[in-house]
């Protein structure tokens, strides 16, 4: 019941906060991702700004597949950032907090499998070339797994 309660409270602010064509830039593209309890992993992203509410915040989310020896692990990330534009820079600072769902599972004897939801706190670089416009996010979640992930998202724009 918790859970269902916290999803439909972050499927509303979503709803709420989520851009109009004629106000935002969407971005979508693939990303590839190291966590150190994890490993590898690759997935994908959507990212749009919300300058209705103010033009250095947005929303970034991703959906990564990581491939860790014996067990499988997924995870659907949503958070808000806040750019740190610098002046006369290319290179965007920006730092970001959200909700992290995660869920692992094993397979043979012991079959088991556990959904937790966490806390993301990180933040980190957006190169502005345009249309394509990379990122390196770095981020710890807090109260789930306790791990910390990296990862670098390349986003194309689809929306002005």
């Amino acid at each position: 019941m918790k859970r269902t309660t916290l999803m439909l409270a972050a499927l509303a602010l979503l709803s709420v906060a989520a851009p109009t064509a004629a106000d935002a830039q969407i971005y979508i593209g693939p990303e590839v991702a190291f966590n150190d309890e994890a490993d590898f992993g690759i997935g994908g992203g959507l990212e749009f700004d919300m300058p209705s509410i103010d033009p250095n915040i947005s929303y970034l989310g991703d959906f990564l597949f990581f491939f860790p020896d014996g067990f499988d692990y997924f995870e659907f990330n949503t958070n808000l950032t806040y750019d740190l534009p610098l002046e006369d820079s290319s290179i965007v600072p920006f730092v970001l907090s959200g909700l992290n769902v995660a869920r692992v599972s094993t397979e043979g004897i012991d079959d088991a499998s556990d959904t937790e939801i966490g806390l993301n706190i990180g933040g980190g670089i957006k190169f502005d070339a345009g249309d394509l416009s990379p990122r390196v996010t770095g981020r710890f979640n807090l109260f789930s797994s306790e791990s910390f992930t990296l990862t670098f998202f390349v986003p194309f724009r689809v929306s002005d």
